[in-house]
């Protein structure tokens, strides 16, 4: 919940499936303000050098000025993880928003968590 000013994070997303499978899964996550997103496609940033087996495949990705919009599927009892680089730019108390995954074409699946005030010093 403390960051400093010009300080790289990691952000981790992990989506979880229970007992079925869902298509159309789109993720929502709002920056706070004070940050920004570390676009991989407009920096030379290296890439993650992420140690995982359980990497997100993603259909879509949108990366904005405000948030991250990712488009993959639920697999069943299965969990899968998406990384990407957030940097703290200015100074104050500031609101994490919760993140959102839901079901384009189910309202069935839908998650929204993880609201918290953060500070970057």
């Amino acid at each position: 919940t403390n960051f400093s000013q010009g300080q790289m994070i990691v952000a981790k997303i992990t989506l979880q499936g229970f007992e079925r499978s869902a298509e159309n899964i789109v993720i929502t996550d709002m920056i706070p303000a004070g940050f920004e997103i570390e676009n991989p496609r407009l920096t030379e940033v290296d890439r993650l050098n992420v140690n995982s087996s359980n990497i997100m495949k993603i259909d879509f990705s949108d990366y904005r000025d405000d948030r991250l919009i990712l488009f993959t599927n639920l697999q069943r009892n299965k969990t899968t993880e998406f990384y990407y680089l957030l940097r703290a730019v200015n100074k104050g108390k500031f609101e994490l928003p919760a993140i959102g995954a839901e079901a384009l074409y189910d309202k069935e699946f839908n998650s929204y968590n993880g609201e918290k005030r953060i500070e970057v010093r």
